[in-house]
């Protein structure tokens, strides 16, 4: 935007300008935004300027869930869901998205995730996988999804699960 000069006339108290704001709708859910006018006095006498403030609503609804699948098998398609015993380690891709239809958000959303499981035949956990520590997910800025990989070390064992 350019500058532009607002001349108060002798004797008067106050003078006007105006400008246009082109409010782009962008499709990213972002909250409101503010633009501040501000400006300085020009040559003679000092006077102070208050700023003054518009606010900009955004007409965007934000998603309100994350929805997790994982991909066991790095085809990319997300299933099987599942690796076999003794398989050795395994990597496991984990995807975060917003649900289908959700706009993309303006600042990059972290999703905390953890692994765990319930060892099956009354087994416990860690005599079928190698613990995993709690990792984050990312779904950048402007984005709807993204996704972490994490390695799955399963055990073989002689237990019927």
């Amino acid at each position: 935007m350019e500058d532009f000069t607002i001349t108060i006339a002798a004797g008067a108290s106050r003078g006007s300008g105006s400008f246009t704001l082109t409010v782009t709708d962008d499709n990213v859910a972002e909250g409101s935004e503010r633009l501040t006018v501000s400006g300085s006095s020009g040559t003679g006498i000092f006077l102070a300027v208050r700023e003054a403030e518009v606010v900009i609503n955004d007409n965007d609804i934000a998603p309100t869930a994350v929805v997790l699948s994982v991909d066991a098998n790095g085809d990319g398609e997300g299933a099987p869901t599942a690796v076999g015993e003794g398989s050795g380690t395994e990597a496991v891709k984990v995807t975060a998205a917003f649900p289908e239809g959700s706009l993309a958000v303006s600042d990059d959303t972290v999703v905390s995730v953890s692994v765990s499981g319930d060892g099956g035949a009354g087994q416990a956990e860690e005599d079928d996988f190698t613990a995993v520590d709690d990792f984050d997910v990312t779904i950048a800025a402007g984005q709807t999804s993204g996704s972490a990989t994490f390695s799955l070390a399963v055990a073989e064992d002689e237990v019927a699960e």
